[in-house]
C-alpha cells in the first residue's frame, strides 16, 4: 500500500493484531511544518493525535477544511478521530513566538483527554475562544504542561510544573480512578504540587526524572 505527497505529508496506519495492513491515511498533506508526537485511543477506539506545527494546517483529511494557525515558532495540536480517521475536531494551544510541543497524551474511561509536554514564553491553554495563559518561570527556558480536555475538545483545566530549569512532561497514563499519572523530566528543584501548596522534588546531575499522581481535577 503507497502513500504519495509531493509536500510534506502526516499519515497514519491500522495495522491488525497479526501485523497485516488494514487501512493508511494521510491526515494532513501541506507544505509547513508538523509533527505527531503521540497517538493513542479512547474507549471507543477514535484516535487521538499529538504534536506541534508551525503555519496554517488543514487538520482533516477528508474533503472539508479543519485549519489551525499557529502564532509561535511552534504550536501544540490535539486532534480526535473516528476509528476511521474522519476528523471529530482540532484543537490547539498558542504560544506567543515562541516554541511547545505536546508529547505525552492520554485518556481516561469518560473519554477525556489529557495531554502534556513543554512550552517556553506565555501560552494561551484554552482552545477555545476564551483564554487561559500559563507563563514559564524562565522566559528563555522551558516549562512542563498538562491540559484535561472533555471529549469534545472543551478545555477543563489547565497546570505547569517550572522552576529556573527546563522541565518537561514526558508521559502521562490515567488509571481506573481516574487519578493522572505525570512522568516529568527537569533539572535542579521543582515544585511537583501544580497547586497552591508545595512539593519540591530535588533533581540530581543534567537531568532527573520525576513521578507525580494528580486527581481528575488536577
Amino acid at each position: 500500500f503507497t502513500l504519495s505527497s509531493s509536500q510534506s505529508a502526516l499519515a497514519i496506519s491500522k495495522i491488525s493484531s497479526t501485523g497485516t495492513h488494514i487501512w493508511s491515511k494521510k491526515v494532513v498533506d501541506d507544505t509547513d511544518t508538523k509533527e505527531i508526537t503521540q497517538i493513542t485511543l479512547d474507549y471507543q477506539d477514535n484516535i487521538i493525535l499529538s504534536g506541534f506545527f508551525y503555519g496554517t494546517i488543514d487538520f482533516d483529511p477528508g474533503p472539508a477544511v479543519n485549519e489551525l494557525v499557529s502564532t509561535g515558532q511552534s504550536d501544540g495540536f490535539v486532534t480526535k478521530y473516528t476509528p476511521d480517521a474522519n476528523l471529530i475536531f482540532a484543537r490547539s494551544f498558542s504560544n506567543n513566538f515562541e516554541l511547545m510541543n505536546v508529547s505525552a497524551l492520554t485518556t481516561d474511561k469518560f473519554g477525556n483527554i489529557y495531554c502534556g509536554g513543554f512550552f517556553q514564553g506565555t501560552g494561551d491553554f484554552d482552545p477555545g475562544p476564551a483564554i487561559y495563559n500559563m507563563s514559564a518561570d524562565n522566559f528563555n527556558l522551558r516549562d512542563g504542561f498538562m491540559v484535561k480536555l472533555s471529549n469534545q475538545g472543551n478545555f477543563i483545566w489547565a497546570k505547569k510544573f517550572g522552576n529556573n530549569d527546563d522541565d518537561d512532561v514526558t508521559n502521562l497514563i490515567a488509571d481506573d480512578s481516574g487519578d493522572i499519572f505525570a512522568f516529568l523530566s527537569f533539572k535542579g528543584t521543582i515544585d511537583a504540587d501544580p497547586g497552591t501548596g508545595t512539593s519540591n522534588l530535588v533533581g540530581t546531575g543534567n537531568t532527573s526524572a520525576g513521578l507525580v499522581r494528580l486527581t481528575q481535577d488536577g
